[in-house]
């Protein structure tokens, strides 16, 4: 063994102190080192050649390296600001006010607001010349740009826009379906025709610019149908084309035409004392002669006419027949259920086949309400009583219960009790069951989806089954509700609101 300072060896010395130099002595024997563990051959794999080549680019910075200690200082920088950029917006995000969640358009940023059909609003802003408008879906998503276009129109789902002589047609979702930039006017005849000038000449072209009815053919085109028919003039005279351009009346036949149910049509000639009236298929031709009948009108979704003659009333169907005979003073439609007959005073219902099934003289009065129910009055007018009754002549509603009845639609009825300066109003429907309390508004106005509620100068909302949907005093004025959506005005702002989320 050597001293590890001054090399003495002193091997077979036992000392723990150099003899030489002094120095302790320190042994030099190396520890014991475990043999290495030799791993069984794997071959490369694709895999580990991509991450070594991964692990090749990674760049690790070195805390030593000037450089390296200059992008740890940019980085922290970066990093800095970043985090004060964000601090900054989220305080002046915390400042800006929050539209609640069940505002769709919110309050103020339009002038006007009109719904126009199957969730789609208008918003306008400026008046006359200046105003602009836009279109926004129930979602409050923009569908046409605000202020794109000068003017439009709106059929169906489709809106025709235009400016600078362009006219354009979207469709709901504001994908662009036609386009025409060579007629001074266009309007919608349907969604898929149009009528158009250009200077005097008029005509009709599809979406493609094809034409349906050739330009200055006819001084004016007018449609009926939703484009399937039209009603054209030359000069004075009158004709009827259909939607693939076939004249089917020739001009001066009729003096005009109203549009039956099933593509019918009845035609007059002349006016007053001296008019006739025949009706005609859907090729022009009479199925009900000229000149049989005084007048002649249609009736809904059927093939029936209500006809005059002679100062009588009766029914026909398209092919003449009688459904009803000519006796009564006077006839009336009453929906699906059938007609109200006037004979004299007496006042009674038919069926559509002309049988009777309310007798004339049960009631002094009858007004059709819908869904199959009668509003029915007895007395005069200082005595009258009033009630519902179903085809049969059942009272639904009792007779005298109440001193107003009031038909509004989907099976429901405003019922008031009291006189004019002193009116309790309240809602049930069809079987009597009490929608709105009596008494508890003062004023029940009806609208498509509900019940327009005021107390002094609070307006609400209720919906048909009376639940409450726009609190009292919310708003300063309820426009229109339309499903879940309502245009309300607050300090004279307007805006669109979810009904649904207003709680």
């Amino acid at each position: 063994m050597n001293c590890t300072h001054c090399g003495y060896n002193f091997e077979d010395e036992d000392v723990s102190v150099c003899p030489e130099c002094g120095a302790k002595v320190e042994t030099s024997e190396p520890s014991f080192i475990p043999p290495p563990v030799v791993a069984e051959f794997t071959p490369p794999s694709e895999a580990d050649d991509f991450l070594d080549e991964s692990l090749e680019e990674v760049s690790v910075i070195d805390p030593e390296n000037p450089i390296d200690r200059k992008k740890t200082v940019m980085f922290a920088a970066i990093g800095g600001g970043l985090v004060a950029i964000v601090a900054i917006i989220l305080a002046i995000t915390a400042l800006m006010p929050h539209n609640p969640p069940y505002e769709v358009i919110s309050h103020g940023r339009y002038d006007g607001i009109r719904y126009a059909g199957n969730g789609r609003f208008v918003v306008a802003s400026g008046f006359a010349n200046n105003e602009r408008w836009g279109i926004y879906d129930y979602r409050g998503r923009e569908i046409i740009p605000f202020g794109r276009f000068d003017a439009f129109e709106t059929f169906e789902n489709y809106f025709l826009v235009y400016g600078n002589r362009a006219h354009t047609v979207f469709d709901q979702d504001g994908r662009e379906v036609a386009a025409f930039d060579v007629y001074d006017a266009v309007q919608f005849a349907s969604p898929e025709r149009f009528i158009v000038r250009q200077g005097n000449r008029n005509g009709v072209v599809d979406r493609r610019g094809r034409e349906v009815i050739p330009m200055g053919r006819y001084s004016q085109i007018h449609p009926l149908s939703a484009g399937a028919w039209y009603i054209v003039n030359d000069g004075d005279r009158v004709g009827l084309v259909n939607h693939r351009g076939r004249e089917i009346v020739s001009p001066g036949r009729f003096d005009s035409f109203t549009l039956a149910p099933n593509d019918r049509f009845v035609a007059t000639i002349g006016s007053g004392l001296n008019q006739r009236v025949a009706v005609l298929n859907n090729r022009g031709n009479e199925i009900i002669s000229l000149g049989l009948h005084d007048a002649i009108y249609p009736v809904y979704d059927s093939n029936m006419f209500i006809v005059m003659s002679g100062g009588t009333w009766g029914v026909i169907d398209h092919r003449g027949r009688t459904v009803v005979p000519s006796r009564y003073d006077g006839i009336y439609e009453a929906g699906e259920t059938g007609f109200i007959t006037v004979e004299g005073e007496r006042v009674g219902v038919l069926d559509r086949r002309g049988n009777e099934i309310i007798s004339p003289g049960n009631f002094d009065d009858i007004f059709y309400a819908g869904y199959g129910l009668f509003i029915a009055e007895r007395g005069t007018w200082a005595d009258r009583r009033v009630g519902v009754v179903n085809r049969r002549g059942e009272e639904i509603i009792q007779i005298g219960r109440y001193d107003s009845v009031e038909a509004v639609g989907n099976n429901r009825f405003i019922i008031g009790l009291g006189d004019i300066w002193d009116l309790r109003l309240g809602v049930v429907d069809h079987r009597g069951n009490e929608i709105i309390q009596m008494g508890r508004f003062d004023a029940i106005t009806p609208m498509d989806y509900g019940f327009l509620i005021r107390n002094d100068v609070r307006i609400g909302f209720l919906c048909l089954n009376g639940q409450e949907i726009i609190p009292m005093g919310r708003y300063d004025r309820i426009h229109g509700v339309h499903g879940n959506l309502a245009i309300v005005t607050r300090d004279d702002r307007h805006g669109v609101v979810n009904t649904r989320r207003i709680r």
